[in-house]
């Protein structure tokens, strides 16, 4: 018998073959900054001329053409209670560390205090470039759409002058727009976990190979995989064993260790 997962692979290669003739545009989010000119200047000669490229939040996603001007704020704490800014006005702009919650209820709790935005920067150790970042799936769930504020997720790299500037008192107000779209086929794929299966994800891949190739750069393969609880009293063999049984290639030790307490480890994502 197929697996029941079977049926749904087949009729994702057979989508990005249609992909390859039409694509779907992406909106890309951005923060750019307005003043001060001594800040803005320092952004001036990336390649977004002024703007610092993120991750737009799925759950609270604006319109293509979309901005929101603003005095941007910085958030103490890490946006996981709803504890208010010091003289702070409707309509600001919020800047928060990631982790220890979800994006979603950072988004809530800034639209609680009367934020217009949220820009959530990196891990404070994060290794990741910006551009990674800038890929990041930024997902959540909360009551209702109309309790969050559009939010962008930007690396720690970009992100790191907007801190400063703000830490040394000065005021920095910023646009967060969302007019940057380019023609992107975008595939999440979800793995999944029984034994064997993946023989059938190796399928997939070569069934999708010859439109993946037609879309080259346009498209973006993002897998995911589901989290599995393991035993108390396991061994590092046991869970070295489990993994190889499916793709070796998806298995990382950095994210396995969720004994460590770097931004990059399995415990901290699973908070998030």
């Amino acid at each position: 018998h197929p697996p029941p997962w079977a049926p749904a692979m087949t009729a994702t290669a057979c989508l990005l073959a249609a992909l390859a003739a039409s694509l779907t545009p992406v909106v890309l989010g951005q923060v750019c900054i307005l003043r001060p000119e001594s800040l803005r200047s320092r952004y001036l000669g990336n390649e977004f001329e002024g703007c610092i490229q993120g991750a737009t939040a799925t759950f609270a996603a604006p319109g293509l053409g979309d901005r929101i001007r603003g005095r941007l704020r910085w958030w103490p704490g890490d946006g996981c209670k709803a504890k208010g800014l010091a003289e702070s006005e409707p309509g600001e702009v919020y800047i928060v560390r990631r982790g220890r919650c979800s994006f979603a209820l950072k988004a809530q709790h800034a639209k609680s205090l009367g934020a217009a935005g949220l820009v959530i920067m990196d891990f404070a150790d994060s290794q990741q470039s910006d551009a990674e970042v800038a890929r990041t799936l930024v997902a959540g769930k909360a009551a209702g759409l109309a309790e969050l504020v559009p939010t962008v997720l930007v690396g720690r790299a970009a992100a790191t002058p907007l801190a400063e500037n703000l830490e040394d008192g000065l005021e920095v107000h910023v646009e967060l727009s969302w007019g940057n779209p380019r023609p992107t086929a975008l595939l999440d794929l979800w793995l999944p976990t029984s034994p064997g299966a993946g023989g059938d994800v190796a399928r997939l891949l070569r069934d999708i190979a010859p439109a993946a190739l037609a879309l080259g750069e346009a498209l973006q393969i993002r897998p995911h995989a589901r989290v599995v609880t393991a035993e108390p009293d396991v061994q590092r063999a046991g869970l070295v064993r489990h993994c190889l049984s499916a793709l070796p290639q998806l298995c990382s030790p950095a994210v396995a260790d969720a004994s460590s307490s770097a931004g990059g480890s399995g415990a901290v994502f699973l908070e998030e």
